[in-house]
């Protein structure tokens, strides 16, 4: 689902994952990424296409699971994602450590937090010391009151078995289900009254046929999703 937000001068930025359904020559599904566009809602002009790695990670590695964001004051930008460095550390193991922005949260769930300035141009200027921009009070709160529940699950594509990582902030009944494309209950990899915290499951694709997925995360009233690609 999209996620969108207006600021009080009429700029918006929506947020969205785009998933490709179908195998390539090699017989690989891309797992998707995260666009970010941009728009003068006082200008005739078009939305503006965002390179997040290029322009807001300043790092071509970056593999981005999933971002929300929210417009503050003086058109700021400010995002909170979900990523990883698929070189350095998703293969040779470490802490992750962003080149913009901050670390948000439990370090070891990956959660960066931006605040970032559009231009007139609608480009984005990016700060590369790890620091944020003033903003405004309590827009950390807020950020992290739309994301209760963190949810990854990998390797995505994945043939057979998968892992599911994700984390509570407060005691509750985790329910982890997987759809399929019609909204049908295929699976609850997770069924369990737990405390808070960071928490690792398996699930075994089974007799499942080929295609995408939707898993879930639920909990108190809260929900978290994510894509699944099953090759």
């Amino acid at each position: 689902m999209p996620r969108v937000t207006i600021s009080d001068m009429e700029f918006a930025a929506v947020s969205y994952q785009t998933v490709d359904m179908y195998e390539d020559s090699t017989g690989e599904v891309d797992a998707g990424e995260v666009n970010l566009v941009l728009k003068d809602l006082n200008s005739s002009n078009g939305w503006q296409s965002l390179n997040f790695s290029t322009d807001i990670a300043q790092d071509t590695s970056i593999y981005v699971w999933d971002m929300d964001v929210v417009l503050g004051r003086n058109n700021t930008l400010y995002s909170l994602s979900q990523e990883e460095d698929t070189i350095d550390y998703a293969l040779q193991g470490g802490q992750y450590s962003p080149r913009t922005g901050a670390l948000f949260g439990d370090p070891s769930l990956s959660m960066v937090l931006r605040g970032l300035t559009i231009n007139n141009d609608l480009s984005i200027t990016a700060d590369s010391t790890n620091t944020l921009p003033e903003t405004p009070t309590g827009i950390k709160q807020i950020i992290a009151s739309t994301q209760p529940l963190n949810l990854l699950a990998y390797p995505n594509p994945f043939r057979d078995n998968l892992t599911i990582e994700y984390s509570l902030p407060e005691s509750g009944q985790a329910r982890i289900e997987v759809f399929d494309m019609l909204g049908r209950s295929v699976a609850f990899p997770v069924n369990q009254l737990s405390g808070p915290g960071n928490y690792k499951a398996s699930f075994h694709a089974g007799d499942l046929s080929a295609g995408i997925y939707v898993l879930k995360l639920s909990s108190n009233n809260q929900s978290k999703t994510c894509e699944l690609v099953l090759r």
